[in-house]
């Protein structure tokens, strides 16, 4: 009888010897997987709004008013729009905002329900986007670590 137990321990260690690294495998390639994919998008997430910044400087510091360079910040813009988070939405349908009255501040036909807009709100809203960006960049940079 304390032969067969031994016999019965030994073959579920020898079980268990193969076992255990194969399943070892498979919970470190998903988690290699995971971690993989969280960088590509860290990746396609900063070059989007490293695209977005340049665009909104191009056409409010040399624009401001409708061509290429607005469809160009809009383009930017929407693509941003669809992977930030929340509190980089509020800061981005902010910046919409400012931008409009900038645009008709700066053509010079300003609707009458528009306010004005002065370039000290424009930077500030600017200022405040790029804030944004950077902080859920850094935020999700430590996700990944």
């Amino acid at each position: 009888m304390i032969n067969n137990i031994a016999i019965i321990t030994s073959m579920i260690t020898a079980i268990a010897a193969i076992i255990a690294p194969v399943i070892t495998s498979i919970i470190n390639n998903r988690y290699q997987r995971k971690i993989r994919a969280m960088e590509l998008y860290f990746v396609e997430k900063s070059a989007v709004y490293k695209e977005l910044v340049e665009k909104i400087m191009l056409f409010t510091y040399c624009s401001g008013v409708d061509g290429d360079e607005y469809s160009d910040y809009l383009c930017c813009f929407e693509k941003a729009y669809l992977i930030a988070d929340k509190k980089t939405l509020e800061k981005l349908d902010a910046l919409s905002n400012v931008l409009t009255h900038y645009r008709f501040t700066k053509s010079g036909n300003l609707p009458l329900n528009v306010p004005s807009c002065s370039k000290e709100e424009l930077h500030i809203a600017i200022h405040n986007v790029t804030v944004a960006l950077n902080e859920e960049l850094q935020s999700y940079k430590l996700l990944i670590k």
